[in-house]
């Protein structure tokens, strides 16, 4: 089966990517040469999210509805994280990667707590804290551009609505899964190229 990507993470000191993808693998790639480094196994259902929580650990989340925190230089599993009620989407780690946020807005008290406030998602009479989120900034910091979840394109929730969970992880690794990631990146340029010319998005 191919590695259909699902979530990438970058390292902060540049030297790793971390890439899960629907084969139930996180692969882990040097940034400068795309050479495989390792693979970590025991995810059951496809990879959803992942974050580097520190040099040495990173965090994966699943459609087999656990996180599971590994140690990046053996390869071996350090913890599950289980009793979810469903697939896990993202897990939203606190600045030290000692804790993970799981309810729908910060815990006061958590180090992320002004981040995570200021890029929450609001959709349905729902809130979302554990959501992807890119922000284009300009050189003096400026936000330019915001892009959450998913292109408009892909109305997420009404394909989802009627696709049990094996229906929707073949879609996933259906060609459409491509046309959506294509259509996310050509949101992102053309929405930015328009606040850039433009000064500012209708």
């Amino acid at each position: 089966m191919g590695h259909t990507v699902h979530r990438r993470e970058h390292r902060a000191d540049g030297r790793r990517i971390a890439v899960g993808g629907g084969d139930r693998e996180v692969k882990v790639r040097s940034a400068d040469t795309g050479r495989l480094l390792r693979s970590l196994k025991g995810h059951t259902n496809a990879v959803e999210g992942v974050v580097f929580l520190t040099d040495k650990r990173l965090a994966s989340s699943s459609w087999d509805n656990t996180v599971k925190v590994w140690d990046v230089e053996t390869g071996k599993e350090k913890a599950t994280l289980s009793g979810h009620g469903g697939a896990v989407n993202m897990a939203v780690f606190t600045r030290d990667g000692k804790t993970n946020g799981r309810g729908p807005r910060p815990e006061p008290d958590s180090p992320n707590a002004d981040l995570m406030a200021q890029f929450l998602n609001e959709r349905d009479g729902q809130t979302f804290q554990s959501i992807p989120v890119i922000v284009f900034y300009a050189k003096d910091f400026t936000p330019l551009y915001r892009y959450t979840e998913f292109p408009a394109v892909y109305r997420k929730d009404r394909i989802r609505a009627v696709l049990d969970d094996a229906g929707f992880m073949e879609m996933l690794g259906s060609p459409f899964f491509e046309v959506w990631r294509s259509a996310a990146l050509a949101e992102w340029t053309s929405l930015l190229y328009e606040r850039l010319r433009v000064g500012s998005l209708a």
